[in-house]
Parts: structure tokens; C-alpha cells; sequence
């Protein structure tokens, strides 16, 4: 039997970014409940700094071998098939992503999952605020990554502002790799009339690090992709560009991406 504490909490750290890490697992039907406090204020004068949720993974699974014990006698029944986890962060995403609280059934929530039948739903998330999230757009920033952090588009996790043009310049320290993950990626899907995305999210290796004119696209993407985004370099350096050429606000959620600085 697997033993999972019941719909609790489990925090932990990141490095000195002091970034808080929570856990929550449940059956398809359990109601998850993901909430990020407000942290404290740095003086006592200043308002209190609101934390935002960031799913850094989300799956379900039904390859365990026996019921699932989540405390108060509450089992989640095994199904025994040899198919891998799956992810399901676009929809907690969805539901989540950026805000303070939610509350999330992968059943209502994600209703295809009905027919997957028993399992485990596990969501991991970062309650992210402040220092650790850089909201400005504008046409080109600087982000020295000692350490790691956040990128977010205006707007998010409402819409995306339309008629933009971002570009996030992301240098790592001497001797460091640059890790860079796409956690939630929702731009204007592109239309079978359209040619190119009208918004798209690019990433490239460092420009500087070119050696005849701009690098190639390490990813370029609208639209809500479900696979994993993760780009590595080696060199420490990458351009993020997100361009929007949708007229006034679109309803869609933006980009929130991760990146860390390691040896």
C-alpha cells in the first residue's frame, strides 16, 4: 500500500531564493486546494507582497500496484495498467496558474479524464511573488540570474496585451548553464488561414554568442502546446521574445516561464 498524507501540504525551499514549493495529491474527485499566502511585508510601513501560484508539475497516475491510502479512510483505487503518468498541467494551469488560491478536480476540470479511471493526482506548484518575478515588458531587459526566477507576460493570467513587443535577456553567471522551462504557454492559437502565429513565443541562444548574425530558434510556438518546453544553454545565455500583434487585449493567458542558473 502507498501511503500519501491526506490532501497535505508539503513545503519546501529552492536554493537561497527562498521561492516556497507545495505538494497535493488526491484522487480523480478530490477537490485539490492550492493557495499561496501573502509574505511578509520587508518594513513595517510596506502592504504585505501577494504570492501567485506556478504549477511546476501536474500528472495522473494509475500504474500503482495497490490502493492509494489518503488518510480518514479514504483510499483512491488502483487501476493496474503499465501506462506511464500523465500530464495534466494545461489544465491545472488553466484553473491555477497565477492566482493566490483555487480549487481543482481533475475530473470536473479536465472531464476527458473520466474515462482514465482510478488514480493519483499529484500537483506540485511555487507560490512565487516580488523579487522572483519580472512583469516588465518592455523592448529589451536585463536579468542577471544568480540564482533562478520567473518570467511573466502583462496581463497574465488574464489576457495577453496586444501589440508588443518583449525581449528578455537572460545572462547567467560565470562557469553557469542556463535552464530555462515554459510552465504555461497560452497565445493566440494560429488559424489554418494564417501563415505565421500572430503571437508567438521565441527562444534563442544568446545573440552575443552568435558567430554570423542571429542564432536559429531554439523553440517558437503559440497556441497551447501540452509538451514540456525546456531549453538548456551551455553558454549561459538566452533571448526570450514574445511578440504580440493581436489588436488591443487578447483573451488568452500569456506566458509564465522558469529559468535557473546552475554549475
Amino acid at each position: 500500500m502507498i501511503v500519501v498524507a491526506a490532501l497535505a501540504l508539503v513545503a519546501a525551499r529552492l536554493c537561497a531564493a527562498d521561492i516556497e514549493v507545495l505538494e497535493e495529491y488526491g484522487c480523480p474527485d478530490s477537490a485539490l486546494q492550492l493557495a499561496c499566502r501573502a509574505r511578509a511585508p520587508a518594513a513595517p510601513e510596506d502592504a504585505a507582497v501577494a504570492a501567485t501560484i506556478a504549477v511546476l508539475e501536474a500528472s495522473f497516475s494509475a500504474r500503482d500496484a495497490a490502493s492509494i491510502f489518503l488518510g480518514a479512510n479514504r483510499t483512491c483505487g488502483a487501476n493496474h495498467t503499465a501506462d506511464g503518468p500523465r500530464t495534466i498541467r494545461q489544465a491545472v494551469n488553466h484553473r491555477c496558474s497565477g492566482n493566490n488560491v483555487c480549487s481543482f478536480i481533475l475530473t470536473n476540470d479536465l472531464p476527458a479524464s473520466r474515462a482514465w479511471g482510478p488514480g493519483l493526482v499529484h500537483i506540485k506548484y511555487a507560490c512565487i511573488s516580488g523579487p522572483h518575478v519580472l512583469r516588465l515588458c518592455s523592448a529589451r531587459a536585463e536579468v542577471s540570474v544568480s540564482e533562478e526566477g520567473f518570467l511573466q507576460s502583462p496581463g497574465y493570467p488574464t489576457v495577453t496585451v496586444g501589440e508588443r513587443a518583449c525581449l528578455w535577456r537572460l545572462r547567467a553567471g560565470r562557469g553557469q548553464r542556463l535552464l530555462l522551462r515554459v510552465l504555461d504557454l497560452s497565445l493566440r492559437t494560429r488559424a489554418d488561414t494564417e501563415d505565421a502565429c500572430v503571437d508567438v513565443l521565441t527562444v534563442r541562444e544568446g545573440a552575443a554568442d552568435a558567430e554570423d548574425g542571429e542564432n536559429a530558434d531554439l523553440v517558437r510556438e503559440c497556441g497551447e502546446p501540452e509538451d514540456d518546453l525546456v531549453v538548456e544553454s551551455d553558454h549561459g545565455a538566452l533571448d526570450v521574445n514574445l511578440t504580440t500583434r493581436s489588436l488591443n487585449a487578447f483573451p488568452s493567458r500569456g506566458v509564465l516561464i522558469h529559468y535557473k542558473g546552475e554549475y
